[in-house]
């Protein structure tokens, strides 16, 4: 049997149990202070992961009682659209959910100055979440590849390039000396960037790599080599 926190909202009684250092929900509970009349319909457009039946000593003797994680809990208050469904939510999440992560166990307010003290906890722990979000965003953004439009702007830009390159040469080259201008490019532009292939670009790269190519230059060793080179 679990051990459970009450707490009321509006003197409606919502029973809490911490498992594995997260919060659940009585759904009956919440579906009460919602007005959503059967509870049992709920659990069905719930993810099942999150609900959890639980023998539980009520005034009626040990009964099965389903709780809810805090992710199913804004799944259910989302399908109320009774007006205290935005209130209860404000309360669950600036009040009773942070007194539960910091203690353990929920709290009341005892002076003007412990309410204070528990909201400066909340905003630090949703500034927390926050920061560890625009972490992983960023660590996304960083890693993200270059997208197929992406990829073949690259590959008309160096196109270009070689065009460029062709007509600043004057010479009549040939195919193995072009491929060679092609080579010389992408060779240069990923040691520049630090890949091996074409197909490591990241998207973070992208302009500096369009800037890389529209200021490249042959050196004076590949043109050396192109001109030596013949169809031979």
């Amino acid at each position: 049997m679990e051990q459970l926190q009450e707490f009321y909202f509006n003197e409606n009684e919502v029973r809490t149990k911490l498992q594995n250092n997260e919060v659940w929900f009585c759904l009956k509970d919440v579906c009460s202070i919602l007005e959503i009349k059967n509870h049992k319909d709920v659990v069905s457009r719930l993810n099942q992961k999150g609900v959890d039946i639980t023998d539980t000593l009520t005034n009626g003797g040990m009964q099965k009682v389903t709780f809810i994680n805090e992710s199913n809990l804004y799944k259910v208050i989302f399908q109320s659209r009774k007006p205290q469904a935005e209130k209860f939510t404000d309360w669950v999440t600036s009040e009773v959910l942070p007194a539960i992560r910091k203690t353990g166990r929920y709290e009341i307010p005892k002076t003007p100055m412990d309410a204070i003290k528990l909201m400066i906890e909340a905003q630090e722990q949703t500034n927390e979440r926050v920061e560890k979000i625009d972490y992983r965003v960023k660590d996304l953004e960083d890693n993200k590849l270059l997208n197929p439009g992406e990829y073949n702007y690259i590959s008309r830009v160096v196109k270009k390039k070689v065009r460029q390159v062709k007509i600043e040469l004057n010479m009549n080259l040939n195919q193995k000396q072009t491929s060679q201008i092609y080579h010389a490019i992408n060779r240069d532009l990923n040691c520049f960037i630090g890949i091996k292939t074409r197909s490591q670009f990241k998207a973070k790269d992208f302009d500096k790599a369009i800037e890389f190519i529209e200021n490249w230059e042959l050196s004076y060793t590949d043109k050396k080599i192109i001109e030596k080179t013949n169809d031979k």
